[in-house]
Order: structure tokens, then C-alpha cells, then sequence
């Protein structure tokens, strides 16, 4: 540990800094003094920054690498990938563009070697003081990026907009959980009297929102899912306008941009098999718009031995399907009286989110479980006859 972080621990009782075992691992640290004494946390920082392929990164990302200038977000809360998501940003830039990079860090995580650019990383407490600071020598510095890792108050915020409002590209980090929160974010950081200017400038300088969370992988390791929001025409109106709370609509209907919605996301892994329905529902921010989504709470997936089996991949809690006793690992045996073998795997999927009456049949270790389902009432759920044996009928509230 630095002198300076010996100093910081010492006045502060805590401290964050990267350490790095050369050749072998690098950590961002937070130490701190607890009843116990001192503690630390250690999260390893990949030695070697993934790419947008190895991440799985929508391709929008690299289209706002390409931008001229103009000011890139990336939020999630803490521990989401934000600064992976940025080092895959910077090491596309660095071997595709000429460029001068200079990225702005507390502390500095991932290392970046110059390629076809030439990269300065700053680091807050050892190199500068203060983010604002470094941001305002950054504009006489001749970058042409300019990556800002923490945009925490009024003036570094106000830097960062002055500095993509002069001709740069600016990477920027907030902690939100979700796209349209990060545009209102920047805009609550300043009093009231400032925040139709502010609003004025985010219209014109902003160029994307990305928002990200990480989830558990079925069978280990975390997988992304990315909300991106872009900024059209009809977005930096509302932008100005203060509409945000209109946002939603836009990015639903602006895929062909490159927008996406974080639910959409969280769907697509659940249906994908990749993560199971409680981790995407602890995810979610709109939990009911989710829930709306897999109203019966079963998740089915088709058997790789053979192409007629669908068996239960994941129940979420207090769901209906859990309500009636539904078990991951059953084997749909009958859908409303049909063989289950006489349907594709997406017509069972969409039949059993139908408003309307489901009769549904499954096989439990040899013995046929039945489960009736009534979708589109507005009636609270009733409870099941049983928890496994006979017929369970489920109504379920649908969300006006």
C-alpha cells in the first residue's frame, strides 16, 4: 500500500486502491476498520480486458466508440461490470482509431497499452487531485477521449458536459439502475434554478445511455443484461422537454436504433436457459412488467435427448405454477388435452401465458401431476386443492 493510502486509512479508517501481483493478478482493495479490526474486500480485475466479442456486447456499443463527440453513459450499480463494459470500449478504440485517450480513474483498474492510440491513465489521489481538476487540465491536454470514471457531483458533471459540448468524446460512469434514472440523475445533481440549462445541454451532447446488471449463470460464472437507450431526435426533445417519464415508449419502439429494454434482456436469458427466473426477477426493475411477462412463473425448455420432451426448467417463487405445486425437472405430458409432442416449444410457451383457461399435465417421477390455470382474471390467487395431487385452478391479477 502507498504512502498516500497509509495516510488515508490512518485519518479515514478506510481505503480504496488497485494492487497488483506482477505477472499474476491484479485487485481493486477497499480496506477499512471494523469491531474485528482492520478488513478488507478484494475484487481481481481480469489482467487481460475482454472484448465486445468475448462480452457479448450489443454491437451499438462499438457504433458509439465511432462517434465524434458527444457524451457516452455507463451505469449499473456497484459490482455490475461498468468498468468492464468501458476497458472493452477503450481497447476497441485503442486498436481501430488514431487517438488520444485519456481516461480519468479512482483507482485505476484495468491497464491499457497503447496501440494505435496513445492512452494516459490518471489516477485520482496519486496523479491528480480531484476529478474536476484533472477534467479541466484535460482540455489542455489535446485529448480527443476522455474517460471519466466517476461523475459524483455538480462539477465534475458540468466539466464533463462542457467538456463533449467542446468537441470531445466523453465516457462517463453513474450508479442507476436503469437508463432513463441516469438522464434524470445528471439533471437532479444541480439545483432547480440550473436544470432547465442542464437539461438544454444533456439534449444536445448526450449521445447514449447503457445500463447494466450481472447475473448468476445457470451451472456458474455471471452473465450481462444491457439496457441501451439512444439518443434520436424524439429522445433529446423529451430530454429537453423534462418528458423522460416518455422514454419507455421511445425505446420500445426504436429497436431498429439499437435500443434495447432491460426486461426484454432479462427475458431473453430466462428463455435462453442462461439464468433462472428468481435471479432475473431480483434483477428486474419493473418486477411486475416481468412477472406479466411468465404469468404462470414456469419456465420450460426442450430435452436435448429428444425434440418431444419440454421439461420444467425453473418455477419462480409465489407464481402460479409454484402456487400449484409445478416442480423444476417436471416433463409436460398434455396441454389443454394435446399430446404435448403435437407443439413446438415457443406454441407451449405461448399458450400458457394466453388470458383464457390451461389445462396442463406433467409427469413427476412416474406419477402425472394435473394443474388447471386461468390467465386475464382480475381475481387474487386462490389456493390449490393440494400442493401436488389433482387439479389446481389459479387465477391470477393482471396489472391494469
Amino acid at each position: 500500500m502507498e504512502a498516500r493510502h497509509r495516510e488515508q486509512f490512518a485519518a479515514d479508517n478506510d481505503t480504496d486502491f488497485a494492487y497488483a501481483l506482477p505477472g499474476s493478478a491484479r485487485f481493486r482493495v477497499n480496506l477499512f476498520r471494523d469491531r474485528h479490526g482492520v478488513s478488507g474486500v478484494l475484487r481481481q480485475i481480469p489482467t487481460k480486458v475482454l472484448t465486445f466479442e468475448q462480452l457479448a456486447l450489443p454491437p451499438i456499443l462499438k457504433s458509439f466508440c465511432d462517434i465524434p463527440k458527444g457524451l457516452v453513459l455507463v451505469t449499473g450499480p456497484t459490482g455490475s461490470g461498468k468498468s468492464t463494459t468501458l476497458a472493452a470500449m477503450v481497447d476497441y478504440i485503442n486498436k481501430t482509431k488514431k487517438a488520444h485517450v485519456i481516461t480519468l480513474e479512482d483507482p485505476i483498474e484495468f491497464v491499457h497499452q497503447s496501440q494505435s492510440c496513445l492512452i494516459n491513465q490518471r489516477e485520482v489521489g496519486g496523479h491528480t487531485t480531484s476529478f474536476g481538476r484533472a477534467l479541466r487540465a484535460a482540455l489542455r491536454e489535446d485529448p480527443d477521449i476522455v474517460l471519466v470514471g466517476e461523475m459524483r457531483d455538480p462539477e465534475t458533471i458540468m466539466l464533463a458536459l462542457e467538456t463533449a459540448n467542446t468537441g470531445h468524446l466523453v465516457f462517463g460512469t453513474l450508479h442507476t439502475n436503469n437508463a432513463i434514472s441516469a438522464v434524470d440523475r445528471v439533471v437532479d445533481q444541480f439545483p432547480a434554478y440550473q436544470q432547465s440549462q442542464v437539461r438544454s445541454v444533456m439534449s444536445e451532447v448526450l449521445r447514449g445511455v447503457v445500463a447494466q446488471t450481472l447475473l448468476k449463470k445457470r451451472g456458474g460464472g455471471r452473465v450481462a443484461a444491457l439496457e441501451v437507450l439512444v439518443v434520436s431526435v424524439a429522445v433529446a426533445n423529451l430530454i429537453r422537454e423534462a418528458k423522460t417519464v416518455q422514454l419507455p415508449g421511445i425505446m420500445q419502439t426504436s429497436k431498429a436504433l439499437g435500443m434495447s429494454v432491460m426486461n426484454d434482456e432479462l427475458y431473453k436469458l430466462i428463455e435462453t436457459h442462461k439464468v433462472d427466473m428468481d435471479e432475473a426477477m431480483a434483477a428486474a426493475v419493473d418486477k411486475e412488467d416481468l412477472a406479466r411477462r411468465f404469468r404462470t412463473g414456469i419456465t420450460l425448455v426442450q430435452d436435448s435427448m429428444t425434440d418431444e420432451t419440454f421439461r420444467v426448467a425453473s418455477v419462480a417463487p409465489s407464481s402460479p405454477g409454484a402456487t400449484a405445486g409445478v416442480a423444476r425437472g417436471d416433463v409436460l405430458l398434455e396441454l389443454d388435452g394435446r399430446p404435448s409432442k403435437e407443439f413446438t416449444l415457443e406454441e407451449v410457451r405461448q399458450a400458457i401465458r394466453l388470458d383464457g383457461k390451461r389445462n396442463l399435465t406433467f409427469d413427476r417421477g412416474g406419477k402425472r401431476v394435473k394443474l388447471v390455470m386461468e390467465l386475464g382474471g382480475r381475481e387474487t390467487a386462490i389456493p390449490p386443492s393440494g400442493p401436488t395431487g389433482g387439479a389446481a385452478r389459479v387465477a391470477v391479477r393482471r396489472p391494469s
